[in-house]
Order: structure tokens, then sequence, then C-alpha cells
């Protein structure tokens, strides 16, 4: 008998972090879930705002939040897990590279992981702020 060991939600979404904030995104798309859902909400005028499902889809998001900005700070500043559904939030500072105009946010996500990989990821941040700096 084999017995395993429980994978914390919290540990899976701050590794997604640390994956995206160096760059990896091929680690970073890996702790998706093959069936996972994306929610940005906005404006139509901000790029990555939509909704996303699977890793493919996931991948889109990821490449169209950073190929329109570039990210001059992002703190990842409390990450609060209970079972699978996990809550963070922080500060963000992007550039959008189009306009050049500074995108500065506090933010919020949640996420739900199941199997080890997150399974539903939504994104909150200053909506009016980012469409204006594409302005």
């Amino acid at each position: 008998m084999t017995s395993s060991t429980p994978i914390d939600a919290g540990s899976v979404v701050d590794e997604f972090f640390t994956a995206f904030g160096v760059g990896d995104l091929d680690h970073a798309l890996s702790l998706a879930h093959k069936n996972i859902e994306i929610v940005a909400t906005g404006p139509k005028s901000v790029p990555w705002y939509g909704t996303y499902h699977g890793r493919d889809g996931f991948q889109q998001f990821l490449e169209r939040l950073g190929g329109y900005t570039e990210t001059e700070k992002f703190s990842v500043d409390r990450l609060i897990s209970e079972q699978e559904t996990v809550f963070a939030a922080g500060h963000l500072k992007h550039r959008i590279t189009s306009t050049e105009n500074v995108f500065e946010s506090d933010w919020a996500l949640r996420c739900a992981v199941r199997d080890g990989a997150i399974i539903e990821y939504q994104f909150f941040e200053n909506t009016a702020a980012a469409a204006a700096a594409f302005d």
C-alpha cells in the first residue's frame, strides 16, 4: 500500500507565480489543468481580457499579457489557501508597449486547484486604468 501526500493548492499557485515571474512559460503552463478556465473580465480594448479554455487558452492569455506589457513591478503580497481554493493579492505596474503609458493597480486572483493543477483562474485588477493605458 502506498500513501500519497495531498498537494497543497497554495504551493501550486506560488510555483506558477515563480515560473511566470522568471519567464519559464513551459513550467507555468505545466501547472495548468488540461481543462483550465481563465477569466479576466474587462473592456474589449484590453487585449488580454476575456475567457480562455484549456492549456492552449492559458498560453494565449499569458502571451497576450506579456506581448502588450513590460512588467516593471509585480508583487504577491498575500496568498491564502483552503483545500482547493487559493486567493492571492498584490500590486502590479506594467508599461503598455504600444503607448508607453503606465498601468498600475492592486490585483486579486482566485484559483481552484484539482489533481495538482490550476483548473480555475480568475483575475481582478483596475480594468478602467488598464483601458486608459491603451489610449
